[in-house]
């Protein structure tokens, strides 16, 4: 999806206009309408104010793969981005309630190894 389109959507989502999230940002439209051509986007000041304005990184913005999830992570990180606020509020409660019940037990490294096989006293 190129940059343009993936704000395109994020405008639909937050149910404003085009218009009002370039006032708002203080971005003018020429600058916009550069980013609609293939391997366009804007300066890291606007990209930052444009992930600040819709809640997103600017991977996300760039479609770029988030570092250190895995692909199924990506997935739920993606349908949370799609909940209105009740339904993300009620992902937060659950998540605490499933995090107490389901948490994996937290791991230590093998001393023996890091020691080579030998126990140092």
């Amino acid at each position: 999806m190129a940059f343009q389109e993936r704000i395109m959507e994020l405008i639909n989502k937050k149910n404003t206009t085009r218009s009002k999230m370039l006032k708002d940002l203080e971005i003018n439209h020429n600058a916009f309408a550069k980013w609609s051509k293939p391997d366009a986007f804007p300066d890291a000041k606007n990209l930052i104010k444009i992930a600040n304005y819709f809640n997103v990184s600017a991977d996300f913005l760039l479609g770029l793969p988030m570092q250190g999830l895995a692909q199924d992570e990506q997935k739920l990180v993606e349908d949370y981005r799609e909940l209105n606020d009740q339904g993300k509020e009620w992902i937060r409660q659950n998540m605490a309630t499933g995090l107490h019940a389901y948490k994996k037990p937290a791991t230590f490294p093998n001393v023996e190894s890091a020691v080579g096989g030998n126990i140092i006293a």
